[in-house]
């Protein structure tokens, strides 16, 4: 159901969870609207060819999030009206619409966790969120069985097989020789992508590899470096708290 200011899912594909979060309380063509930046337009319908998938409606909206099993989202942002419970989102693929939903924003929370901040996200961000999505397309389309035997919440995306395959695509894609985007265009997202790649023992990064190679990105010097440069006392604090809190 759509509306002037929300858009309500059923949960189906809602993922990308923001775990930094959790301590606050035809030829093939991508449709985007005309709000996306058009430099990403090329972009996208690279990835859509690459992966030999059907043309896929993109809309932006400000903020998505999960709440009581649902997946929302704010077409303009309105904080006073987000539920105390929210679970922010990186992305959404409505497969019975064949739609994918991107938020704008990113709800950056302060040094100790306090206080939060929505910031707009860079355009590497932006593709980095609907490459995801559009990997799960791909999963959707030709490997459904593999990869949606469980639909994977909250927590669970961090070892779940479709989501480390879509982190990974996005990571092999963005940093390729078919963009000039560097760890440096991430700044919201940077150490989001290495907590997750550490709480999974390495999973996505040695997918990243693999798709590095399978599709023929160019060599992993990019990618090693998203790795090598984030802020591993920062990573390792919060995963010691998620410990503690028994999350993971």
């Amino acid at each position: 159901m759509m509306g002037k200011t929300y858009i309500r899912f059923t949960q189906r594909y809602g993922d990308g969870l923001m775990l930094k979060n959790f301590f606050r309380k035809q030829k093939r063509k991508t449709t985007i609207k005309k709000e996306y930046s058009d430099s990403i337009i090329p972009f996208v319908n690279d990835i859509v060819d690459i992966l030999q998938i059907e043309r896929v409606y993109v809309q932006l909206v400000d903020c998505l999030y999960n709440t009581e099993g649902q997946v929302m989202a704010q077409v303009n942002l309105q904080e006073d009206e987000l539920p105390k419970d929210a679970q922010y989102c990186g992305g959404y693929y409505f497969d019975e619409k064949n739609t994918i939903i991107l938020p704008r924003k990113y709800c950056m929370p302060s040094d100790d966790y306090s206080t939060t901040t929505f910031v707009d996200l860079t355009t590497a961000e932006l593709l980095f969120g609907l490459a995801h999505e559009l990997r799960h397309v791909w999963q959707h389309t030709y490997h459904m069985d593999k990869y949606y035997q469980t639909n994977a919440v909250n927590f669970e995306i961090v070892d779940d097989k479709a989501e480390i395959d879509a982190d990974a695509f996005a990571l092999s894609f963005v940093f390729s020789n078919k963009t000039s985007f560097s760890v440096d265009d991430i700044p919201h997202y940077h150490t989001e992508i290495c907590l997750q790649a550490t709480i999974d023992n390495g999973s996505r990064w040695l997918r990243a590899k693999e798709l590095t190679r399978e599709y023929d990105f160019g060599d992993y010097t990019k990618i090693e470096k998203v790795k090598t440069t984030a802020n591993y006392n920062v990573i390792n604090r919060d995963i010691l708290l998620m410990k503690k809190m028994g999350l993971i």
